[in-house]
């Protein structure tokens, strides 16, 4: 079956409680008026139903039911869960490839790093080779010198080609961060433009209505107005020359 709103069953009890309360409370005024009429023919003619409607005048009861009715047709609104929907869709293919452009970024980064710590750890070794070099050459030991000597300086070429290569990746992560902004904002400018055609009023979801919320005024305040309104008549009554 077709789901309730529990929100809005609510609002609509209070609605339709207060506005049963009130007919009630004004016909036992004016029953009362009557009654006070027999008592005292000078008694001020219906003063206590027109107490009452000025009462509930004040209160704005005969506004709520409206009010009620009105926030009930927001919360049912299609408009901006369509817009909210069109949004998404025209977003998504800026959103993938803004995906994509971040992974790619992310890649050249972590290439980068990698070859700096290659450069590093490599450089480290060259040193240690030239070392052996020197110690075998003092120690007479020429070929062995020459072999470390040979190592190094394979060793310096690839370490050459690792700096390039982490700098390249440095550069094109960069290059990437630069775009990003710009994909970012026509992702949105696509989802804004698409909102706007499905709910030009840029009427609130129903999600964000709780603070425009209707509640009619405490009942007991209400019963206590009407109980001093009528209470003011019949003291008048009683007052009038008999």
């Amino acid at each position: 079956g077709k789901r309730r709103n529990p929100l809005l069953d609510m609002y609509r009890n209070w609605a339709v409680h207060y506005d049963q309360d009130a007919r009630e409370a004004e016909a036992a005024a004016e029953k009362y008026n009557a009654m006070t009429q027999a008592l005292a023919s000078r008694s001020p003619a219906g003063a206590a139903s027109v107490g009452v409607r000025q009462e509930m005048s004040r209160l704005d009861a005969k506004d709520l039911a409206n009010k009620v009715w009105d926030f009930e047709a927001k919360l049912r609104d299609p408009r901006p869960g369509n817009a909210a929907r069109a949004a998404a869709e025209a977003e998504k293919p800026y959103k993938d490839e803004w995906n994509e452009y971040v992974g790619a970024r992310n890649s050249y980064v972590a290439a980068a790093a990698q070859h700096a710590l290659r450069v590093k750890a490599n450089t480290e070794l060259i040193q240690q080779l030239r070392a052996y070099a020197e110690q075998n050459r003092a120690e007479g030991d020429g070929f062995k010198a020459d072999q470390y000597t040979a190592q190094a300086d394979s060793l310096m070429k690839q370490v050459s080609s690792e700096e390039s290569l982490a700098k390249h990746y440095e550069a094109m992560a960069a290059r990437i961060t630069k775009v990003l902004p710009s994909l970012w904002d026509m992702g949105y400018t696509a989802a804004s433009f698409a909102a706007y055609k499905e709910n030009p009023g840029g009427n609130l979801p129903s999600s964000q209505l709780m603070p425009y919320t209707v509640a009619p005024p405490p009942m007991d305040l209400v019963m206590k107005a009407y109980a001093a309104q009528a209470a003011e008549a019949a003291k008048a009554a009683m007052a009038a020359p008999r």
